[in-house]
C-alpha cells in the first residue's frame, strides 16, 4: 500500500510499507477542534518499532522459538498499550464532544466507529 492516502481535512499522508514512516504530506491543521495529537506516543512506537527489528534479526539468525515468541508477546503488550491510549484520548475528546455538543446522528455515529473498529458482529458505520 505505498503511495497518497486521504487524511481527515483535506491532508494526504505519504505511506511507506515495512517499516516505513507516515508523513504529512501537507501540515496538519493546528486548531483545537480537530484531532488530538498523540506525540506521546511516539516514544513507545520507537521501542516497538526496535524490537520489531530485533525479532526480525532473531529469525535471520535462527534463534530458539520460545525466545522469538517471548518478544512477540511484548510487542502485542506494548501495541496494546498504545491503543489502549489512544483509544482513551479518542473517547475524552472526541466522542466526549459528540456526546455534549452533537446531534444525535453525529453520537450514534461516534459509537458505530468504535464498534466497527472491534469488529463487533451486526456493525458497520455509515460511509
Amino acid at each position: 500500500m505505498r503511495g497518497l492516502h486521504p487524511y481527515p481535512e483535506g491532508g494526504m499522508l505519504r505511506v511507506y510499507p515495512y517499516g516505513g514512516m507516515w508523513q504529512p504530506k501537507e501540515p496538519m491543521p493546528e486548531d483545537d477542534c480537530c484531532y488530538p495529537r498523540h506525540d506521546a506516543e511516539l516514544d513507545a512506537l520507537s521501542r516497538i518499532e526496535g524490537q520489531i527489528r530485533g525479532i526480525r534479526g532473531m529469525v535471520v539468525e535462527g534463534r530458539y522459538c520460545v525466545d522469538i515468541l517471548t518478544q512477540t508477546r511484548a510487542v502485542h503488550a506494548a501495541l496494546r498499550r498504545v491503543e489502549r491510549n489512544i483509544l482513551k484520548s479518542y473517547l475524552d475528546t472526541c466522542v466526549r464532544q459528540a456526546f455534549a455538543e452533537g446531534a444525535p446522528e453525529e453520537r450514534e455515529q461516534k459509537v458505530l466507529e468504535i464498534l466497527q473498529l472491534f469488529e463487533w458482529e451486526g456493525t458497520k458505520a455509515p460511509r
